[in-house]
C-alpha cells in the first residue's frame, strides 16, 4: 500500500476520472465497477426507500419531480424509477452530470428508462428551474472543494420544499486500508485509484456540520450524521 496518508484534511488532487482527458474505455470500465460498489456497498437505495419514496407513499396520489445531482451512469435513477412503477408512484427523474462523456454512457445503458432524462450540466450552477420535491446525490459532495461543496448546499437550502438526501464517504484510516485491500482485483480502469484518493477526499461529520451551519438559513431543518459502512449521510426536511 506504499504507507498510509494523513487524512487529517481532505486531499485536493483532482481523481483521474474528473480529468476530461482520460481515457474513455477506463472511464466506463470504472463506471461499471463503481455500479457494483453503489450497490453493495454505499446504501443509497436503503436511504431512498427510507428518505424518499416513504414519503412519496404518504400522497401517492401526486406525481414527483427528483433530481439525481452526479449521477454518473445513471444506476441509481434507473432503480428508483423502477422501484416507483412498481408501487404504483408517479415519479420523474432528471439525472445531472457534467461530463458529456459519463453522460453519453449512461444515455446509452438507461436512456430508453421511462421518466428518465440525462442532463449534461455543472451540478453545482444548474439551474434548478421549479424547485424540485426531492434532490439525492451518491458521491457527488467528494468531488466538489469546500468552497463549491458549501455553495451547492446554499443553493439547496433556498429551495423552498426541496428534500435533500446526500449520501457521501467518511475519511477515515480504516475505510482507506479495507478499500486498499478490497480493490487489489481491479484491472483497466480509475477505481482503485479514485477510489482511495476519493476517501482522501471525503469528509468528517463535524467538517459538513460547518458547512451547513454556514450555508443554510435554516440550519435547524439539516442533519448530518454517519451511517455503516464508512458514509457520511446530509439531509434536509424542510418545515
Amino acid at each position: 500500500m506504499g504507507g498510509l496518508p494523513v487524512l487529517r484534511r481532505r486531499a485536493e488532487c483532482g481523481e483521474r476520472m474528473d480529468d476530461p482527458g482520460s481515457d474513455v474505455a477506463l472511464l466506463e470500465n470504472t463506471l461499471r465497477q463503481f455500479a457494483w460498489m453503489n450497490l453493495l456497498l454505499t446504501r443509497i437505495r436503503y436511504l431512498l426507500r427510507k428518505h424518499v419514496l416513504r414519503v412519496m407513499r404518504e400522497r401517492p396520489e401526486r406525481p414527483y419531480r427528483v433530481v439525481d445531482l452526479g449521477a454518473g451512469a445513471c444506476e441509481t435513477a434507473a432503480w428508483l424509477l423502477g422501484r416507483a412503477a412498481r408501487e404504483g408512484l408517479r415519479v420523474a427523474v432528471t439525472a445531472c452530470d457534467h461530463d458529456p462523456r459519463v453522460v453519453a454512457y449512461a444515455r446509452r445503458r438507461y436512456g430508453h428508462v421511462a421518466g428518465l432524462r440525462i442532463v449534461e450540466a455543472e451540478v453545482v450552477d444548474w439551474a434548478f428551474g421549479p424547485p424540485p420535491d426531492f434532490v439525492f446525490g451518491n458521491h457527488i459532495l467528494h468531488h466538489l472543494d469546500d468552497a463549491r461543496c458549501e455553495r451547492l448546499l446554499a443553493r439547496l437550502a433556498a429551495l423552498p420544499g426541496t428534500r435533500v438526501v446526500f449520501s457521501d464517504l467518511r475519511r477515515s484510516v480504516l475505510a482507506y486500508t479495507l478499500y486498499a485491500l478490497a480493490s487489489l482485483p481491479f484491472r483497466r480502469s480509475f477505481a482503485r485509484y479514485d477510489g482511495l484518493l476519493s476517501i482522501r477526499r471525503g469528509f468528517r461529520v463535524p467538517e459538513l456540520e460547518a458547512m451547513v451551519e454556514r450555508a443554510a438559513a435554516d440550519p435547524a431543518a439539516w442533519t448530518v450524521s454517519r451511517l455503516f459502512p464508512f458514509r457520511i449521510v446530509v439531509m434536509r426536511r424542510p418545515r
